[in-house]
């Protein structure tokens, strides 16, 4: 009996497809979501990979006064945009009110990975902005 082997195959000979890295233009487009609405926030970091907004007002969380509210932040990831929400985190039940879609990105308490856009996930997350601006403002801190 003869053993047949074939050739050795040629390292990187496989077609790989390149994923193309949407990170920039999704940082655009949440960076303009966010930027809608300052004032009334205020903007805490606005640089290239980092983007942060607090609330003006004194915000009090659990009976401790603090001097504002972190609202929320896009920061730029290895793999995708981080889009952190803290009305979600300060009230989990306001993970209720939030799309399916976007629910779907949420990875750990308020924090979804955005590795695609298209325009019914930004309307869900314009939808969830306007929710946490209504939050903190009856909270007081807006």
């Amino acid at each position: 009996m003869s053993k047949t082997t074939s050739a050795p195959k040629k390292a990187g000979t496989k077609s790989q497809a390149v994923k193309k890295d949407n990170r920039p233009e999704n940082f655009t487009v949440l960076k303009t979501l966010l930027s809608c609405h300052v004032p009334p926030l205020i903007i805490l970091s606005n640089m290239a990979e980092r983007y942060e907004l607090i609330t003006a007002k004194p915000f009090y969380h659990k009976g401790v006064r603090k001097d504002n509210a972190y609202f929320g932040a896009i920061m730029m990831k290895k793999d995708y945009v981080g889009l952190y929400l803290m009305f979600i985190y300060d009230r989990p039940e306001n993970l209720n009110k939030v799309g399916l879609e976007l629910k779907k990105l949420l990875k750990g308490k308020s924090c979804f990975h955005i590795k695609n856009l298209d325009e019914n996930i930004i309307k869900q997350i314009e939808a969830a902005l306007k929710d946490g601006i209504n939050y903190y403002k009856k909270e007081g801190a807006i």
